[in-house]
């Protein structure tokens, strides 16, 4: 029986363990969901690049020109995704001059959605990312590639897998003329893709005590 009460535990013991359990998970709680927040607003950043890239190798594999939808259609009316939140859009717009900048019916259309809580455009970073080309106001910097460069939220790729921008009546500029960035936060973090006029592509997030993009 003295063998026993020994490798027994009392009730003491027991709450005690609990407590310290409980206090162990309240402070990890908080810090799991600032991970959870950045961790989606980084795969939104992933989400951007990465419809670049599809709509770069199909624009180049097909010969046909690929649209961009960066949150909103060519008349500025919001793209969504099924939970009401932004999301980037790219389709096959056939041959450069027959498209009309818009996905129809038995076009192949690719769909990439921002994560929850994430929004376009930034919360903390003051300058333009380095890579931006682009000369809009965030949260997209492309531009229709006509007088005064007025604001776009689309881009395309042709054949040759070099941007070219499009005005917002789907006129379609020069080669290299489809520069420019995306800016995305969850309120906190902010992360961009930046694209160059030849296609080159390049994320970066603000790091807020150095006060820049990296």
């Amino acid at each position: 029986m003295r063998n026993r009460r020994k490798s027994g535990f009392s009730l003491v013991e027991v709450m005690v363990v609990v407590a310290i359990v409980g206090a162990l998970a309240a402070a990890a709680v908080p810090n799991f969901r600032e991970w959870m927040q950045n961790s989606r607003v980084r795969s939104s950043a992933r989400s951007v690049a990465d419809a670049f890239h599809v709509a770069r190798t199909e624009a180049m594999r097909t010969g046909n020109i690929h649209v961009v939808l960066l949150g909103s259609d060519i008349s500025f009316a919001p793209v969504l995704g099924p939970d009401g939140n932004p999301e980037i859009r790219v389709f096959d717009d056939g041959r450069l001059g027959t498209g009309n900048c818009a996905p129809d019916p038995g076009e192949n259309e690719r769909r990439f959605p921002l994560g929850q809580n994430v929004v376009l455009g930034v919360t903390n970073g003051t300058t333009p990312a380095p890579d931006d080309v682009g000369v809009g106001a965030t949260p997209i910097t492309f531009t229709q590639p006509r007088a005064g460069n007025p604001a776009a939220a689309w881009i395309a790729f042709g054949p040759d897998g070099v941007p070219i921008g499009l005005t917002n009546t789907c006129q379609p500029g020069r080669i290299g003329s489809g520069g420019g960035a995306v800016y995305v936060t969850n309120g906190a973090v902010d992360y961009v893709v930046a694209m160059t006029r030849l296609g080159a592509v390049r994320a970066s997030v603000w790091e807020d005590q150095e006060g820049a993009w990296q």
